[in-house]
């Protein structure tokens, strides 16, 4: 099947500028195509860029995903909350490392500064 250019050779689609001119995909009668199919093949080959889908919203498209049932749904909610509670989780050990980190620092200064004012004026 050709996108563009219907019952035409290559050769002809080639000297006739075709593919450049074309601006909507147009379908044949035969073979049939569903609807869901031809609506990515558009928005795949979409004439203006801004309407074109890019390879990550292909992807993510619902044409090429798989069917899920309602259980499948759910389970695939479930691990998506699941990681995402992960990551939050993650994110606040790293701040409370972070904010021990800072506490054992201040306290290390502290000592370190009462220390050396210590010895300065036990040598006066």
């Amino acid at each position: 099947m050709q996108p563009f250019g219907h019952n035409q050779s290559q050769a002809t689609i080639l000297e006739e500028n075709i593919i450049l001119k074309a601006t909507d995909v147009q379908f044949p009668s035969k073979p049939a195509v569903n609807p869901e199919a031809k609506n990515f093949i558009r928005r795949c080959l979409a004439y203006r860029k801004d309407e074109r889908m890019d390879v990550h919203a292909m992807v993510k498209d619902p044409y090429l995903c798989p069917p899920q049932t309602k259980q499948q749904r759910l389970q695939a909610q479930q691990q998506a909350a699941a990681a995402q509670q992960q990551a939050q989780q993650q994110q606040q050990a790293q701040q409370q490392s972070s904010t021990s980190a800072a506490a054992a620092s201040a306290s290390f200064a502290s000592s370190f500064q009462a220390q050396f004012q210590g010895q300065s004026s036990g040598d006066s």
